[in-house]
């Protein structure tokens, strides 16, 4: 039997990229199904249909193009062949033992023989960016904050406006939702680490390719498995960051340069320690460099899935 996977991450791009690559032959019915789906992406006012192995046909027909249930209805059946496309690209990896199961290597016994270009599979507990998952939750309490304070009874003399000052910038938005974009733009990264296995592995995620809410699901105590390519290999003089701004630094300036902005953010978590002056909202926040900076060695992948 298959193995059950709940996916809350898939690169499509990078399955049909590889599958492409090893000249793998996709069944007529999963093709059949692709492009039922693109046909009906623009407006699905023709109505789409399309069936796949082991889990049968959808079809929708009439004009579709206003209707929310019907444009989900098409998203979970894109996703489900998706998911059916990724199971026979990750077959024909490991049945060609084009899979390097890192979670079972004996690093003592064998040794680390991964490069860059390898598949590999992972499981084991996921910790995302620390600074992401700050900037998140108080921009919802804020949220939350700003909708109690509305709610005041019309006598009770309330400065929310002096409040807002303090808290928000240009258009109702946050200064946390603000640094949150500053920081990490369109990718979140991603810690795996296994108590069997010597190694982290890490990764930066495109937040299009998630399909659950980061700051939500990745908070439990669950495994997850994570296969991907290596990307490379730092050596323990190397460091990889999970601000994706840092990231990118690193590609360009000098590693003194990418520290000294390591040491600005640390200012930024001082300045977001906030008191208002009727102490209505208060932040307290304890965050240490070592908590979003990952010391080498470390295997750096490009994820091209995540589920549990």
């Amino acid at each position: 039997m298959s193995q059950l996977r709940e996916f809350v991450y898939l690169d499509t791009i990078s399955v049909n990229s590889l599958l492409a690559s090893q000249r793998v032959a996709v069944p007529e019915r999963v093709k059949q199904a692709s492009e039922d789906i693109d046909a009906g992406s623009a407006g699905l006012s023709g109505g789409i249909s399309g069936s796949i192995p082991g889990v049968g046909g959808v079809n929708i027909k009439g004009n579709t193009s206003s209707s929310d249930e019907s444009r989900s209805l098409h998203e979970v059946q894109r996703k489900v062949n998706d998911q059916y496309k990724f199971s026979i690209l990750r077959d024909v990896l490991d049945d060609s033992n084009n899979l390097e199961k890192i979670s079972s290597i004996d690093i003592e016994a064998e040794g680390l023989d991964i490069s860059a270009g390898d598949a590999v599979e992972m499981t084991g507990n996921c910790d995302i960016d620390p600074f992401y998952r700050i900037l998140d939750t108080i921009s919802t309490l804020l949220r939350i904050f700003e909708a109690e304070q509305l709610d005041q009874p019309a006598d009770q003399e309330i400065d929310i406006e002096k409040q807002k000052d303090e808290l928000f910038v240009e258009n109702d938005q946050n200064v946390f939702d603000l640094w949150k974009e500053i920081l990490h733009g369109d990718y979140l990264g991603l810690k795996l680490t296994n108590t069997e296995f010597k190694y982290p592995v890490v990764m930066s995620i495109s937040l299009d390719s998630l399909w659950i809410d980061p700051s939500r699901d990745f908070y439990s105590n669950k495994d997850y498995t994570v296969v991907g390519r290596v990307n490379e290999v730092l050596s323990s003089r190397k460091k990889w960051d999970f601000v994706d701004l840092l990231e990118l630094m690193g590609d360009v300036f000098v590693e003194d340069s990418v520290e000294e902005f390591r040491e600005v953010l640390m200012q930024v978590v001082e300045d977001m320690n906030t008191e208002t002056e009727d102490d209505a909202f208060d932040i307290d926040i304890d965050i240490d460099k070592s908590d979003y900076v990952v010391e080498g060695p470390v295997i750096v992948i490009d994820p091209i899935a995540i589920y549990w």
